[in-house]
């Protein structure tokens, strides 16, 4: 966006200090191609008054095709934002089954004097390679529950 290549009319208001208030409702600002948002020092979105959290009613919503957030620079690449449920969802799978296998490890006995469960080890580490094999295909695939569609940070 640039202020200073622009031949059509404008409307310019400088002032020390400009405040748009809405006493009743809202404030629309609408383009047909950019608003633009800039600050030396600081931009602030506040909503709601102070200490008062109410999802009902003070939320943002922003709705776009693609988010980004950050600006790309140098070596950085744009990475897609983790979903926090799914990743929970997905520790747990995983601690689960590792704990499940890890129980199964447990009764095993030594080869030598007595029977052996060296079978149950075999059993029961095939069954956990499986599990963590549709885990790792469902969470690191192109659908990736984990994997924002939409978000993108650097």
């Amino acid at each position: 966006m640039d202020l200073n290549n622009y031949s059509k009319e404008s409307i310019i208001i400088t002032s020390d200090r400009l405040i748009l208030n809405s006493k009743d409702d809202s404030i629309f600002l609408t383009s047909k191609k950019t608003i633009g948002l800039s600050a030396t020092e600081q931009l602030h979105i506040n909503i709601g008054p102070l200490g008062k959290r109410d999802p009902a009613k003070h939320f943002m919503i922003i709705n776009a095709p693609y988010i980004q957030l950050g600006l790309a620079t140098g070596a950085s690449r744009l990475e897609p934002v983790a979903k926090a449920d799914a990743t929970i969802d997905f520790i747990t799978k995983l601690i689960e089954n590792l704990n499940s296998f890890a129980k199964s490890l447990s009764t095993a006995t030594a080869v030598g004097v007595g029977l052996s469960k060296l079978p149950e080890i075999s059993i029961a580490s095939e069954l956990l390679i499986n599990q963590l094999r549709a885990i790792k295909d469902t969470y690191t695939s192109k659908t990736s529950p984990i994997k924002s569609t939409i978000t993108k940070t650097v």
